[in-house]
């Protein structure tokens, strides 16, 4: 009896979770016109690991304190991970708020997550290829510019843009 009251209530708990964060992901929207937006991973995905550290790094500390300040010689190592995982995880929301492609009228600005920027124009811009995995690469003066990811907001607009640009648009999809 008490597992299945646990499990309701785990349920209740995430389901709600999930229903807060596509409200917030439904609201959150960085274009201003088809001429100047930014193509970028969602707010939502970034504070969601972030707040997945805090709240890693808060429970340690907790059953830390709880264990008397003392993990004995062999456990105080998973104290250790603990924080080096939760560290990875800042480090990986900082790597993912950097990637983006802003566009400023004619302008492409890509910033990939290890702080390469790189600008081109949609006339130099080659043509756009779409994935499997619905990621768009893109490709200007016959090289690789840089890569839309598939969770990105704004690409639908930066899509409709290329359209514009008459930019050739490949799928590989098919293939």
């Amino acid at each position: 009896m008490e597992n299945w009251i646990q499990t309701t209530i785990t349920t209740i708990i995430v389901v709600a979770l999930l229903a807060y964060i596509q409200k917030l992901s439904k609201n959150e929207n960085t274009r201003v016109s088809d001429q100047n937006f930014v193509v970028k991973t969602p707010n939502t995905y970034l504070s969601i690991f972030k707040w997945c550290a805090y709240i890693f790094a808060i429970i340690l500390i907790i059953v830390y304190f709880y264990n008397g300040i003392n993990f004995n010689n062999y456990n105080l190592v998973f104290l250790y991970i603990g924080a080096g995982v939760s560290a990875l995880i800042g480090v990986i929301n900082r790597l993912l708020s950097r990637w983006k492609i802003e566009i400023n009228n004619d302008k492409i600005i890509y910033y990939s997550p290890f702080i390469k920027k790189d600008t081109t124009t949609f006339d130099n811009l080659d043509s756009v290829e779409i994935t499997k995995q619905n990621s768009y690469i893109l490709r200007a003066n016959n090289k690789r510019f840089g890569v839309i990811n598939s969770d990105f907001i704004n690409k639908g607009t930066f899509l409709k843009r290329c359209k514009a640009e008459n930019i050739n648009i490949v799928s590989k999809k098919d293939s």
